[in-house]
């Protein structure tokens, strides 16, 4: 409850004959969600809003048309007023009356302990989370509803929506948003956090584009695009990479040439060394591993998995995401092929009667499964 002191206008009057009386004035504003992004709070006029006095039980006024209210003929003192309005939590202010001249300017809040307790809060989304039902708050353009419904992340990542806004062509939410954007933000979050946990990030990579998904910040998703001083963008010139802001995030010089010339997860470039190596980085230039080399340049994906390298040259497997899958650990190793690879711990590499081949031999050869586990 505030204690404020407000606006005091003293009423002519025959002081000889009547007591001073004073006036209250003010408006009163209701908070409501912006209905366009960024889908914040808000205060409008309420017109029709209704007051009360605690100490004038029997009386009421209501706002006008312009939200503004009056109460005539009080006396000097304190009193209890209270602002309503159907869909707000009502604003109670103690008033300390004086001849000091103010205005008083009542906002009526969102519910947000009824929101809390019933639609949106960190509390509820954990609940969910713990029944094995991890829903996100989001907001899906009409025409892309189905697509974005049938799309395979929601059921790789087990998360779902059990209801979304739809957003209209113009630009404008088809039906109300009750719940501002930092507690569906704050709902969300819990989800993100889980997510983190049993993926890592990889997962925000691969949300279904289109949708706004509340306190998802995609800034770290987008894309590097290669940049040359040359006529032609090809394998040998000098090379950076920037990202959609124009932003430098690998300058000049730092690698010998390109393999990928735009990056939306992982790209390849080559080590600005005697010996290149291929190496792999993300779409915000993280050098993540070296990547085997294979008929002159990156490793093919077979069955989603490439082969990946680590610094003292053992062999393992990543996705096309930049997942490492079965972390460097085999001298040799060959591609997946029918859902198995060959691999071996030792073994040694010989020269081909052309000598320009080179084959491994090993008597020690293995067969692993997608995990990384040795089978039959």
């Amino acid at each position: 409850m505030a204690v404020i002191q407000v606006k005091a206008t003293e009423l002519s009057c025959d002081s000889a004959r009547l007591p001073e009386k004073y006036s209250i004035i003010g408006k009163v504003y209701g908070e409501c969600v912006r209905q366009i992004p960024p889908y914040d709070v808000m205060t409008i006029p309420l017109t029709g809003s209704y007051l009360s006095i605690e100490e004038l039980p029997k009386q009421g006024w209501l706002t006008d048309s312009t939200a503004s209210f009056r109460i005539d003929y009080l006396e000097k003192g304190i009193y209890h007023l209270k602002a309503e309005y159907v869909g707000f939590d009502s604003c109670d202010t103690l008033i300390v009356l004086t001849e000091h001249t103010d205005t008083l300017r009542l906002v009526l809040p969102l519910c947000y302990e009824y929101i809390s307790k019933y639609e949106c809060s960190p509390e509820l989304s954990r609940e969910n989370i713990r029944k094995g039902h991890p829903y996100i708050k989001l907001i899906i353009p009409e025409d892309k509803e189905k697509e974005v419904r049938n799309h395979l992340f929601w059921k790789k990542y087990g998360v779902s929506y059990d209801s979304f806004y739809p957003l209209r062509k113009d630009g404008h939410l088809a039906c109300y948003l009750s719940v501002p954007n930092f507690m569906l933000a704050a709902y969300n979050q819990e989800v993100f956090d889980y997510l983190d946990a049993q993926y890592g990030k990889i997962w925000r990579r691969e949300v279904p584009d289109g949708i706004l998904i509340f306190g998802l910040d995609k800034s770290s998703e987008s894309s590097l695009i290669a940049h040359t001083t040359e006529k032609h963008l090809e394998v040998g010139v000098p090379v950076c990479y920037l990202n959609e802001q124009g932003d430098t995030i690998v300058p000049y010089g730092k690698y010998k040439f390109c393999q990928t010339d735009t990056i939306r997860n992982i790209g390849f470039v080559y080590g600005n060394k005697q010996d290149a190596r291929i190496v792999c980085i993300d779409n915000q230039g993280k050098e993540l591993f070296y990547v085997f080399k294979y008929d002159n340049g990156p490793d093919y994906i077979r069955e989603g998995l490439f082969r990946i390298m680590d610094d003292k040259g053992l062999i393992g497997f990543a996705d096309s995401l930049g997942n490492v899958v079965i972390k460097p650990q085999f001298k040799f190793a060959f591609p997946f092929e029918g859902n198995k690879a060959k691999v071996t711990l030792t073994g040694e590499q010989k020269e081909m009667p052309d000598r320009e081949r080179r084959e491994w031999a090993s008597d020690k050869w293995q067969y692993i499964n997608k995990k990384g586990e040795l089978i039959q």
